[in-house]
């Protein structure tokens, strides 16, 4: 070989090497630059959910995991209040009683069957349905008189006077299942259940785990994030500490200690949301002492609600000055009931209890935020006014079943809750639940209270489209309350989730379910 040959061979070797290390270099940039995904979602919920089934699930946040698999037909906008759509395009109304429906098209559940107004007609009526055993029963039984098909993608609803209908179906109860899968199953929808949702169902093991999986034929496009893994945590402390070590990427209900505490961490960050839950004592007015109402006035005199605010929850939150948050529609500030503990045992007195009573406080531990601190604290306050409160602890599937035993059956005295009030960002909804024809089993809340004149206010803001005369109408259904004191009055709660630095476009929803974009994603 001459030399001009193995120059030019020697030439070839060097371009192919310099082509080479290029490409290299180029393959190392690009793979050094592009975004790192990570595939999972690992969530740290504040206790199991007790069923996976729209219609008769209980408990928010845990609902905010239905609400992935089966879609409501509106959602509520954050920022607005206002109801905005989902599997519902759009509405309208007649009077408040007859609402027109048109459907998004295109939509199937993740079975293949097409999500129409016959599966829409389908849902309500088994949310009605007693057999079914929603919880949410009597609020549609109240509202939907009858419904009507009137084309694949139209339904009519005719109803009772709502102005707030449009915002009660973004309710996660109201959540679609598949009429296939229910017919199929019934009872034992929740085993496998199927909705139109970006996430698919793959298992629920109670106390354990929830495992969903991205829907890949979502209508909305697919899921960056493409499992979900939900864990029960009931120990605040435990489902801190797990999220601080890598063990979750997003816990539910994080303490204002604790909130302080992560977000001067700069690996972590807070997603607060819109406070909408009150934080009562219910107190069951059917029975013993409890049916007077120098009592209940009594009971709420005795509790130093601005020293659980202070001391328990570090000024987060408000004292309840009426039964809704102000940041709802309809809100209105009613009776004060400062701590007066000297008053409180007068008031005993006059109801014929000079040395207090005996009685029982049940919780489900771990659903509401601080609440084991908030029992204790209550036991104390009552016990230095003569009342000896004993505490009830169970999980929250039984305290949920609790809830529910009709007026006869039921064994709660008194007992720690909180309702999403402002759920639907008025307070018609709120105000339904203290209606007398919202006992349990029909409703959730256990206090047997009734006050015709409540009743009749309600019934009248149902036919009331003015918003002025709408919010003069809550005013005294508020008074009422606050006057009669079927709870005792403490607190609404501050909305605050917490979650690593490397999550991205996940939120907090007005009714404390996660709010999880389509194009949330998070840092390997």
């Amino acid at each position: 070989m001459n030399s001009r040959a193995i120059t030019r061979m020697a030439l070839s070797i060097t371009i192919v090497v310099i082509i080479a290390v290029a490409s290299a270099g180029t393959y190392l940039y690009f793979e050094m630059t592009k975004p790192r995904y990570k595939q999972s979602l690992t969530i740290g919920m504040n206790a199991d959910l007790n069923i996976f089934d729209p219609h008769r699930a209980m408990g928010l946040p845990q609902m905010g995991i239905i609400r992935l698999v089966t879609e409501t037909l509106t959602d509520i906008d954050q920022k607005s209040g206002k109801p905005i759509p989902v599997l519902a395009e759009s509405w309208e109304s007649s009077g408040a009683t007859k609402w027109t429906f048109r459907l998004r098209k295109g939509v199937k559940f993740h079975d293949g069957t097409p999500f129409n107004a016959a599966a829409v007609k389908y849902n309500f009526e088994r949310l009605m349905n007693p057999d079914t055993k929603a919880g949410s029963r009597g609020l549609w039984m109240d509202i939907i008189k009858s419904m009507q098909v009137v084309d694949d993608y139209t339904l009519i609803f005719n109803t009772a006077p709502c102005p707030a209908f449009p915002a009660l179906l973004d309710y996660p109860p109201a959540g679609m299942i598949s009429p296939t899968q229910g017919e199929k199953l019934g009872l034992d929808f929740y085993k496998q259940p199927i909705g139109t949702g970006p996430y698919k169902f793959v298992e629920h093991i109670s106390g354990k785990q929830i495992k969903l999986v991205a829907n890949d034929q979502y209508w909305g496009g697919v899921p960056k994030i493409k499992e979900i893994v939900a864990k029960p945590i009931v120990e605040t402390a435990a489902r801190v500490m797990a999220l601080e070590a890598g063990d979750f990427d997003v816990v539910f209900y994080v303490p204002p200690h604790e909130a302080k505490r992560l977000g001067a961490n700069p690996k972590m960050q807070i997603i607060e949301g819109i406070p909408t839950r009150n934080f009562i004592i219910q107190l069951n007015c059917a029975w013993g002492p409890l049916k007077d109402i120098k009592v209940r006035q009594a009971l709420n005199y005795a509790i130093d609600k601005k020293a659980i605010l202070d001391r328990i929850f570090m000024g987060k939150g408000q004292v309840m000055d009426s039964w809704i948050p102000p940041n709802v529609f309809g809100y209105s500030k009613g009776k004060d009931y400062p701590y007066d503990p000297a008053r409180a045992k007068k008031l005993l007195a006059e109801a014929g209890y000079p040395n207090g009573f005996d009685v029982t406080l049940h919780y489900g531990k771990g659903v509401l935020l601080l609440d084991t601190e908030t029992v204790e604290a209550v036991q104390s306050y009552l016990k230095e006014v003569g009342v000896n409160a004993k505490i009830v602890e169970t999980d929250w599937p039984t305290f949920s079943v609790l809830l529910r035993d009709p007026v006869e059956k039921n064994k709660m005295q008194l007992s720690l809750c909180g309702w999403a009030v402002g759920l639907y960002m008025d307070a018609d909804i709120g105000m339904e639940r203290l209606r007398s024809d919202q006992w349990p089993p029909r409703g959730s809340i256990p206090l047997f209270w009734k006050s015709e004149r409540y009743d009749d206010l309600h019934a009248l803001g149902r036919t009331e489209t003015d918003p002025a005369k709408r919010t003069q109408l809550y005013k005294e259904m508020q008074d009422i309350v606050m006057e009669e004191a079927p709870v005792c009055f403490l607190l609404f709660l501050p909305n605050t989730n917490a979650a690593s630095i490397k999550v991205h476009e996940v939120g907090l929803r007005h009714d404390e379910t996660i709010l999880l974009k389509l194009d949330a994603w998070i840092e390997a």
